[in-house]
């Protein structure tokens, strides 16, 4: 392959492309810039990871979500998808479109490494007004930072709602303590989960597993007494909460009694997890 001052000519068209791509995005040339890129790719110059975030740009400045979806096609056919630069670049191109699905779709390929630059992108914008997260989006964030074991994310997730939203519904309300609880931050958690005024079924399930996972047992147990008064159902995962609650707590007899409930009350066919907890409660 020719070479050019030490480049071949590929790299040199390339870096000549990407150069004129960026100089009609910075002057307010948009549809120049999306030109370039159809000429890149007549002359057959493979794009590299700074051509997209600049085309998506152009993209961003026309509202173009036809385009700007084409150009993704062809991030995935030239394997930069995963590139951190490249997500970000789409995720704010979908979120200035209002395409808050799509965004959230490249949000959840990011990897765990860099989720947390994606997270902080993703709730600048809610923030700023350029969309409205629908319910499953922000129940996706906060499940990833309990994934992920990040409070400092998730606290910044909690206050970015805060600000952006008059009121936080039951299930956001029963993400977020999920996510306290599994980033360690019980306390916090069982807070919220007091000072709310309508509570389901998860909710209460999602308190039980966090208290007993924490070894607060008698907590666990007091509020699956007041699920059952409140005439919430409770399921196979509540269950081993509560069961894992008498296995630390050391009632056997209690114990013994929640497990027949489950299987004759409930009808709920016991599983490996709940017969564990039962041998350690028996021995």
């Amino acid at each position: 392959m020719q070479r050019v001052g030490g480049l071949t000519a590929e790299t040199t068209w390339l870096f000549q492309f990407n150069t004129m791509i960026r100089g009609y995005a910075k002057n307010c040339d948009p549809n120049a810039s999306i030109l370039m890129y159809v000429e890149m790719q007549e002359r057959e110059v493979e794009p590299n990871n700074f051509t997209y975030p600049l085309l998506l740009k152009a993209c961003s400045h026309l509202s173009s979500l036809k385009e700007g979806m084409q150009i993704h096609g062809n991030v995935a056919k030239f394997g930069f998808d995963t590139n951190i630069f490249v997500q970000n670049s789409l995720i704010s191109f979908y979120g200035k479109c209002e395409e808050t699905k799509l965004c959230y779709k490249v949000f959840e390929l990011m990897d765990q490494k860099v989720l947390p630059l994606g997270v902080h992108l993703f709730l600048l914008m809610l923030r700023d007004g350029k969309f409205r997260a629908d319910e499953s989006i922000v129940v996706g964030v906060l499940s990833s930072c309990a994934n992920k074991g990040d409070l400092n994310l998730g606290r910044y997730t909690h206050e970015s709602l805060l600000r952006t939203f008059n009121g936080l519904n039951i299930v956001v309300e029963t993400s977020l303590i999920d996510m306290y609880v599994k980033c360690g931050s019980l306390n916090k958690g069982k807070s919220l989960f007091e000072e709310m005024a309508v509570k389901n079924k998860l909710t209460y399930s999602v308190m039980v597993s966090g208290l007993a996972n924490h070894g607060r047992a008698e907590e666990a147990i007091t509020v699956f007494s007041d699920m059952l008064e409140e005439g919430f159902e409770p399921d196979d995962i509540t269950y081993v909460g509560v069961l894992r609650a008498c296995s630390y707590a050391g009632l056997v007899n209690k114990g013994h009694q929640y497990f027949d409930m489950m299987r004759l009350e409930h009808r709920i066919e016991p599983t490996v997890q709940h017969y564990g907890c039962m041998i350690i409660i028996s021995k």
